[in-house]
């Protein structure tokens, strides 16, 4: 192919003054034959309109079938401008447009940066061929690239943000965006914490202190996916404690974060050293744009991600339950297996002893008899003693059972307190004589006041039996004493003791199942006296007394179940 020889014509010029200037332009325009492309920043669009000889030239140009195109960035303060354009011609929006030049089949003219409603007063003229296609292949890259201005008016006129698509790689700028992002949150927010360490770094720029500002502020409902680690774990539970808006759940190490702001705006961050100090160090570049088909996506991936650790949440907690509840399963047939054979056993022992003096051949003297009538009597105080033991351990059995399948009945009814704990203190009295404990004193006094309350009498006194059975027990010398009173809308009753007191390792587990420091006992009680108390809407603990000297138990009854 020959190579083309340049025109003798062509040349580039450049004018400088300004009537010089405007006839070029007049000139340029007036030469158009099909059409021309023009591209200009904010200021000039100005200049256009509201310069007469510029606007009656673009007018003709109009009228004898020229198609003239022209790309801006279309804003606030030019829009009314934009808009006379579009009368005679067809105008599309690019952001951070800065250009200005024209072309048409035969010329090429470019100025610089105007100032606004001020007429170029030096530009640059050419017709060389090479020129004018080198220009027009690029204002139809920066044609391809812009959006109509239809639609960029709407957003602007309806307050809607331009769409945008943003790559930051410098480090320190991705770090205070995503601070921005986290101070801007007011109604919702999804994360995707990449690291175990991406938390520690979030908290250390601030942005944690901003989201929980939200949640608590603003109402802002905030869920977090995140490797969860010994190290981590411990910042993600006081999140939540701070602001329970936030949610966080355990989720799997990526290369990648994302950060979606009140569904409008969308941060992706790619890491590039998960076990850097700051998060300017650890991400390689971000991704941030306002795209709505981009926001929606990333919800939408977000939303799977939830669900799935969601689930795998619940199979956690399942899984740990199952342990949970296996072991204690197997812990109480132990306990239970051991409880049962130690009355089982002298039941069994004195039965067979007493079917061998009874199964003797031969008939008695009145001496023989009267022996072995005595002998069966104390036997059989030993027998009843161990069947009541029994007793009881199956009726905690069958209470726990009822407890754990959520079926305990409360059999309501009116009646007076001191009804119930008159009789059981002189039980407990009768136990400590019968134990020999001489050195202990019971005391007791009915309130003053006559107090009547609707509750379940038969499980309120299985209560409170457990709580006096529990101070004869530790006590061995001293007092125990027992009180109680009617405040306001509820009653309270406490028994107070002299004896061993609590150990320090159990209390905080003392009303749990099988937690007990008695060799005797399945640590069956107070967890059932915890459970019939609030059944009946109360509350029920227990603390050693101040002076070290054995422990108080409380609760407290409304008076109206």
């Amino acid at each position: 192919m020959e190579k083309q020889t340049p025109d003798e014509n062509e040349r580039i010029d450049v004018l400088q003054h300004f009537q010089q200037v405007t006839d070029s332009l007049i000139a340029f325009l007036r030469n158009a034959k099909e059409s021309i492309e023009v591209c200009v920043d904010p200021a000039s669009v100005f200049v256009i309109v509201s310069f007469p000889p510029y606007l009656q030239g673009c007018l003709d140009a109009k009228q004898r079938g020229v198609a003239i195109k022209i790309v801006t960035e279309i804003t606030t303060e030019n829009v009314d401008y934009c808009k006379q354009m579009m009368k005679f011609a067809e105008v599309r929006h690019i952001d951070g447009i800065k250009g200005n030049f024209g072309v048409t089949e035969t010329e090429y003219i470019a100025s610089a940066i105007l100032q606004k409603e001020e007429p170029a007063t030096q530009i640059i003229y050419s017709n060389a061929r090479e020129v004018i296609e080198q220009q027009r292949y690029i204002f139809r890259s920066f044609w391809n690239k812009a959006i109509p201005a239809k639609q960029r008016i709407k957003e602007i006129e309806e307050g809607i943000e331009a769409e945008f698509v943003e790559v930051i790689t410098d480090g320190i700028k991705a770090a205070n965006l995503m601070v921005d992002f986290a101070k801007s949150v007011r109604e919702e927010a999804q994360l995707i914490l990449s690291q175990p360490k991406t938390m520690e770094q979030a908290g250390k720029l601030g942005m944690l202190d901003h989201l929980i500002h939200a949640a608590n502020s603003y109402g802002a409902e905030i869920r977090v996916i995140t490797p969860i680690t010994v190290e981590n774990s411990k910042l993600a539970r006081q999140i939540m404690n701070q602001a329970p808006n936030i949610q966080i759940l355990a989720g799997p190490v990526s290369t990648a974060g994302l950060f979606v702001q009140d569904g409008e705006r969308y941060l992706k961050a790619e890491d590039k050293d998960p076990n850097a100090a700051e998060t300017a160090e650890a991400t390689s570049r971000v991704i941030y744009s306002n795209s709505k088909n981009g926001v929606k996506s990333f919800k939408s991936i977000f939303e799977t991600l939830w669900k799935q650790s969601e689930l795998y949440e619940q199979l956690r907690i399942a899984n740990e339950k199952l342990i949970l509840h296996d072991n204690m399963q197997k812990e109480f047939i132990n306990i239970a297996a051991h409880e049962l054979r130690t009355p089982i056993q002298p039941i069994l022992g004195l039965v067979e002893i007493l079917g061998l003096q009874f199964s003797e051949e031969g008939e008695d003297d009145e001496k023989t008899t009267k022996e072995k009538a005595e002998i069966t009597r104390d036997e059989l105080a030993i027998l009843v003693r161990n069947a009541k033991r029994l007793e009881r351990l199956s009726s905690n059995i069958l209470d726990i059972a009822r407890i754990e399948s959520g079926t305990l009945h409360l059999n309501i009814q009116e009646f007076n307190l001191n009804d119930v704990l008159s009789p059981l203190v002189q039980d407990a009295r009768n136990v400590i004589k019968n134990t020999g404990k001489e050195d202990v004193i019971t005391q007791y006094v009915p309130s003053d006041n006559n107090i009547v309350l609707k509750a379940d009498k038969d499980r309120l006194s299985e209560v409170m039996w457990n709580l006096l059975d529990n101070a004869t027990k530790f006590t061995e010398k001293g007092s125990i004493s027992i009180a109680s009173r009617k405040e306001n809308s509820h009653i309270t009753v406490t028994v107070k003791d002299s004896g061993s007191g609590i150990d320090s390792d159990v209390l905080p587990k003392l009303f749990t199942k099988f937690v007990t420091k008695s060799e005797k006992g399945t640590g069956l009680g107070l967890y059932i006296a915890k459970s019939i108390i609030e059944a009946h809407g109360g509350k029920i603990w227990a603390e050693s007394n101040k002076d070290g000297k054995g422990a108080t138990f409380t609760f407290t009854l409304p008076l109206t179940a």
